[in-house]
């Protein structure tokens, strides 16, 4: 039935996620087992507290980037060159100033990569391309603004709060364990018009 589904998906993508090398897919690994228990014993605390902080971060925190980067640069300066992530801090300062001069409507879809010398004067990777911010939440502001990141946070509620009426505990507790793993990867690894992402998640 359907927990023996669940319970069968979730076994799978552990194993999907143990043969990975990426740090991204270890990291929602070792999340996995807590994030299914928060949902399954507490489904409302867990939904609305993950999604009010969600939707916060996603409508605050862009303009902070290069405030947030800084901090950690420089209280974690050899956790920054762990798998990148000085860089991707970096790239998502490099997009602040472009998400404060079109906040409304953004600037179009894959305005990033049209963006020449992004990087130039940052710590890693200067003077190099950038396709992608390996931020949904940043892409979404730079391309599409505060309308897109409306649409997005306006579908995500409809999902998990379907979710939460249709489903039993087990079920809902998978779902947004995956949902809540899914949103991980788009906001630290690809882009979202990737074709890895898109290989990712499935």
């Amino acid at each position: 039935g359907q927990k023996r589904t669940m319970i069968a998906l979730v076994v799978l993508y552990a194993l999907a996620c143990f043969n990975s090398v990426s740090s991204t897919a270890m990291v929602m690994l070792v999340c996995l087992p807590f994030l299914l228990a928060l949902f399954y014993c507490y489904p409302r605390i867990g939904l609305g507290v993950g999604f009010l902080f969600y939707a916060l971060a996603a409508l605050v925190v862009p303009f902070y980037m290069p405030l947030i980067a800084d901090v950690a640069m420089q209280s974690f300066p050899e956790f920054m060159t762990l798998a990148s992530i000085g860089a991707r801090l970096e790239i998502a300062s490099a997009i602040t100033p472009m998400v404060q001069a079109h906040p409304f409507l953004g600037q179009g879809l894959e305005i990033v990569r049209m963006q020449e010398g992004l990087m130039s004067g940052y710590t890693f990777f200067p003077y190099e391309s950038v396709l992608h911010p390996h931020n949904m939440i940043m892409q979404l502001w730079a391309e599409l603004g505060l309308l897109g990141i409306v649409a997005h946070l306006l579908l995500l509620g409809m999902v998990v709060l379907a979710a939460f009426k249709n489903t039993d505990r087990l079920g809902f507790a998978t779902i947004m364990a995956a949902v809540f793993m899914a949103l991980f990867m788009l906001n630290t690894s690809f882009g979202i018009w990737q074709s890895w992402l898109m290989t990712s998640l499935t």
